[in-house]
């Protein structure tokens, strides 16, 4: 699957994939409008449009990963773009809750099918690790990039009506046609083709399950403060619900950091990134637990956004990693779908705290999560530290074979 491009070409290359990562960040552009369903329709029934799409685009990265096998990797970029454009704009269509729910299920779907196939080409087109791991950092920055513009936006518009902020959606017509003129067609090799030496080995299961659990504990203890940061803030009597805007808007950044440097951070400890996050993610929700308070929270935030966009960054590239070039697709698609429900499970994990610890606030479940952050830390080290010993060992092995041989 190599793919050659000119200076030029790739230039043009990056700024559409960086473009089309508007499609995993499409709930940015609707978040302000929630309030507004859940006050116009059934409760239980916005639960599902809310919700919904994670579960669809959990499905949708497993699938992408056998339709890269069959469909060159830029049309389904395309048809991603294209359904996300029809769904995404036609959804003010109907103001009918089961119209809407239809709409973000198709919406659901293309951010996984979009993400992975985003991440895969990544890995075709760059084939060193150094290019690749900056990349994939830089696509993670766009997608933070994304957050900030369209909750800003989103919240703008829907001052004067909740139907402005689905024109923001038409943004995905000309990055549809960017991807027609710009993103390469890697050709599909099958196991057996001549001349395919791609299709050499097969999936590391082990290592890939290995990254599947870490992911899924990950995003865990990540949305358990995302998603539950505006009832933090009003249990611990520390701010209103600007305040948790706030604190939205200072992870952001901190994943915004942590995306720019990541080829560096990578590139220096290479599978112990992984391990920055846990420890980030452990002290940021530790402070918040013993020492609730406005600079605590926004430094906690910073600290658990960095540790974010950092596990984002580093989960599809270890799984180029491990995985032969025509299954990349597979991998990442797999892996993506732990993230999905990783961030599905954690407002669940956060209840079941609740009801085992017997308390009433979120902050006291923190404890228990920074913990398991910590654990999860020190586990990671410790592979990280197993691995580097075997790559040395089989590097001593190859040269000690080299010199039996001459």
């Amino acid at each position: 699957m190599d793919v050659e491009l000119s200076k030029g070409r790739k230039i043009l290359f990056v700024v559409t994939i960086m473009l089309s990562a508007l499609i995993p960040m499409a709930d940015f552009v609707v978040i302000p409008i929630f309030p507004v369903w859940y006050g116009d329709f059934d409760g239980n029934m916005v639960n599902v449009a809310t919700t919904g799409p994670l579960l669809m685009m959990a499905i949708g990265s497993v699938v992408v990963g056998s339709l890269c096998r069959l469909i060159s990797k830029k049309w389904i970029l395309a048809g991603s773009m294209l359904l996300f454009a029809l769904a995404s704009i036609s959804t003010v269509a109907f103001y009918d809750i089961a119209w809407i729910i239809a709409c973000r299920i198709v919406i659901g779907f293309t951010m996984g099918t979009s993400m992975v196939t985003c991440f895969s080409l990544i890995a075709d087109i760059f084939k060193s690790e150094k290019q690749r791991s900056t990349m994939m950092g830089v696509f993670n920055g766009a997608m933070t990039v994304y957050g900030m513009v369209f909750g800003m936006a989103a919240g703008f518009l829907a001052l004067s009506s909740w139907r402005n902020v689905f024109g923001i959606y038409w943004l995905s017509v000309p990055v549809f046609v960017m991807i027609i003129l710009f993103v390469p067609s890697v050709s599909i090799k099958w196991k057996g083709d001549e001349g395919d030496e791609a299709d050499d080995g097969g999936i590391d299961w082990l290592k890939l399950m290995a990254i599947c659990a870490s992911s899924v504990v990950f995003l865990i203890l990540y949305n358990a403060f995302l998603y539950l940061s505006g009832v933090y803030v009003e249990q611990t009597g520390i701010g209103d619900s600007a305040f948790t805007g706030t604190l939205t808007t200072v992870a952001t950044f901190g994943g915004l950091v942590a995306s720019i440097i990541f080829g560096m951070v990578y590139g220096k400890i290479s599978r112990a990134s992984i391990a920055v996050s846990f420890i980030f993610a452990a002290v940021s929700l530790f402070i918040m637990f013993a020492f609730p308070s406005v600079p605590v929270a926004l430094i906690g935030s910073a600290l658990l956004g960095f540790a974010n966009s950092n596990a984002l960054a580093y989960y599809p590239m270890q799984c180029s990693v491990i995985a032969p070039e025509s299954k990349n697709a597979a991998v990442i698609g797999i892996n993506n779908a732990a993230i999905a429900v990783g961030s599905m499970l954690s407002s669940f994990v956060v209840t079941a705290l609740l009801v085992i610890m017997r308390v009433d606030t979120v902050r006291e479940t923190f404890s228990i999560l920074a913990l398991a952050g910590a654990v999860a830390a020190v586990i990671s080290i410790i592979l990280a530290i197993r691995s580097l010993k075997a790559k040395s060992c089989e590097s001593d092995f190859q040269a000690f074979n080299s010199q039996e041989q001459s």
